[in-house]
């Protein structure tokens, strides 16, 4: 909430539309397909449709249908989304640091860092039958 609050007292991006985009810039491109994009945000199917349907009427990314299985469509950042991101980003940074940052040491920041990138790598390993 208090990210939130800040966010819109700045006049920048909400934080739902900054982790779609930041997400979009992130993947190969710019371009994921809607339902792994639903996964890496953690939004539902529906919720992140009428996002993207925001975000698209703005000219933050746009809607490909995918080339092999025309069933499937790609969320696609484009430069409008990207310059939005940038601009964003000190905002961004300035309210994490605000509400999480500040309340640890560079020692502690570093190591949550590590435990982080630990986690990251186990997650994209299968899970073993017990």
């Amino acid at each position: 909430m208090q990210m939130e609050e800040f966010l819109a007292r700045a006049e920048t991006l909400p934080l739902r539309d900054y982790d779609v985009l930041v997400t979009l810039e992130m993947a190969e491109n710019g371009t994921l397909r809607m339902n792994e994009l639903a996964d890496r945000v953690v939004y539902s199917r529906s919720g992140l449709t009428r996002l993207v349907d925001r975000l698209s009427h703005e000219g933050l990314v746009r809607r490909e249908r995918c080339g092999k299985d025309r069933r499937g469509i790609y969320c696609v950042l484009t430069e409008k989304g990207r310059a939005a991101r940038v601009a964003a980003g000190p905002y961004m940074l300035h309210a994490i640091h605000h509400v999480f940052g500040q309340h640890f040491s560079v020692k502690e920041t570093e190591s949550f860092f590590q435990m982080m990138q630990r986690i990251q790598s186990a997650a994209n390993e299968p899970i073993p039958l017990p």
